[in-house]
């Protein structure tokens, strides 16, 4: 105590969310006396948010939860955002795409652009679309590597991701570096099936790798970037993206989303951690 009021510190945070009430009680009393501030860190992880309000009842400590995604007004507002990027973005970025297009044309053979179904809100599918970054018979080669590198397979069975995928075509290799692989997702946006923001679009098989969390991911619409994105992108752990994903859900806001379009921008014309 001595200490604190010689360095002047007048906030006292108590992080002991497994203390006993009877045993916390007398420390907080006891640090009232001496430091303005008094913090206690419940145990409520995973359940509060960063809208969450204490409230006082006859006495007793109460802890509202707000969660932003069910006021139809936030939801109105996320999708008016969503037309706008989606429009003005597809306008801005139009001379980019047959570019892109044209490349991938002459890189390899096949189509320009690829599709795959995805687990949307309420666990609806919708056929994501991307450029096409993988060799024509990607899908069937896939297996080939697999077999025959157990160490690809490990790493495909944890991240459902290559590092250093065989199956990727030259001009695929720079199209996942600056993620404009991506930009055909518009389309998604503008029917709906996606948001410029949310959490990663997964496939069937992902599903009992969230667990609980899947409940939460089906409430929003999967994003064409989002917070795990612009945290660590694919140098992520696939948990660890789970967890993120999860507390986007849990603290989403307008101004979080303009946050993370922000960051993205950076993070895509610094190409860092795709691939």
């Amino acid at each position: 105590m001595n200490l604190a009021r010689k360095r002047k510190i007048d906030t006292a945070i108590f992080a002991l969310p497994h203390t006993r009430r009877e045993d916390l009680a007398p420390l907080v009393s006891q640090a009232s006396l001496n430091f303005r501030h008094v913090m206690v860190i419940p145990n409520l992880g995973g359940i509060t948010n960063s809208a969450v309000v204490a409230r006082d009842f006859a006495g007793t400590l109460g802890v509202e939860i707000k969660h932003n995604l069910l006021f139809p007004w936030a939801r109105r507002t996320k999708r008016a955002l969503d037309l706008c990027g989606a429009v003005v973005g597809g306008l801005l970025v139009s001379p980019i795409l047959l570019a892109i297009y044209s490349l991938i044309k002459l890189d390899s053979r096949g189509p320009a652009f690829y599709g795959h179904w995805r687990l949307g809100a309420e666990g609806k599918h919708f056929f994501c679309w991307k450029f096409r970054t993988m060799y024509a018979d990607a899908e069937r080669s896939l297996e080939v590597y697999l077999q025959s590198d157990p160490d690809l397979r490990a790493e495909w069975e944890r991240n459902h991701k290559l590092r250093d995928d065989p199956r990727i075509t030259s001009v695929g290799r720079l199209l996942r570096r600056t993620s404009l692989d991506e930009l055909p997702q518009l389309w998604n946006v503008l029917r709906a099936e996606m948001s410029l923001i949310g959490p990663r679009p997964i496939v069937d098989t992902e599903v009992p790798k969230y667990k609980n969390d899947y409940k939460l991911y089906a409430r929003i619409r999967p994003g064409m970037s989002g917070l795990w994105q612009v945290g660590g992108r694919s140098d992520t752990g696939y948990e660890e993206r789970v967890a993120i994903d999860a507390y986007y859900v849990r603290n989403w806001s307008v101004w979080l989303d303009l946050i993370i379009l922000a960051r993205t921008v950076k993070i895509v014309l610094r190409g860092r951690g795709a691939y």
